[in-house]
């Protein structure tokens, strides 16, 4: 009877372990680069001094070089929940993706004209043009991917 009872217990492991492997999988998503492929990084993911500020702060996203009037693309078809402007954010656009994806798109120096709460987009549909609006010094986009709530790299989610 033990030997039933270790064993169905030693199923029951198994089985829960591939369920949590496949929710695992259906969250991998790849999103495209919201400027274009081979744009250049000038502030990446993590710790580091503020440009403006001269302080260490924790950076939750990537700055990609733009130029200014730069098409800026949503990286993943989504929901528009918020376009306006955001403190040191300046006018910024945030979407909301499938599986607890939520990207920001920040320093932007306008919004595409259909881009309102509530608009559904698609994935390379431009959402607004690159600027300097907020706490930036010079033609950026401030680009960030959270899961669940929590900043991610997005470098790690680019195709």
């Amino acid at each position: 009877m033990k030997i039933i009872i270790s064993l169905l217990l030693f199923l029951s492991f198994i089985n829960n372990d591939s369920s949590v492997t496949e929710t695992s999988k259906e969250r991998e998503v790849s999103f495209i680069n919201p400027v274009h492929e081979n744009a250049v990084v000038l502030s990446n993911f993590g710790l580091r001094t503020h440009p403006l500020l001269n302080k260490e702060r924790m950076h939750t996203g990537v700055d990609f070089q733009a130029m200014e009037g730069d098409q800026v693309k949503a990286s993943e078809k989504g929901i528009v929940i918020f376009a306006s402007e955001k403190d040191t954010f300046g006018k910024m656009v945030i979407l909301e993706h499938a599986d607890g994806f939520v990207t920001r798109y920040a320093h932007l120096d306008s919004f595409d004209q259909e881009i309102e709460k509530g608009t559904a987009v698609e994935k390379g549909q431009t959402i607004g043009l690159a600027g300097k609006s907020g706490f930036a010094n010079s033609p950026v986009l401030h680009f960030e991917i959270l899961l669940d709530g929590e900043a991610k790299d997005p470098l790690s989610y680019l195709e």
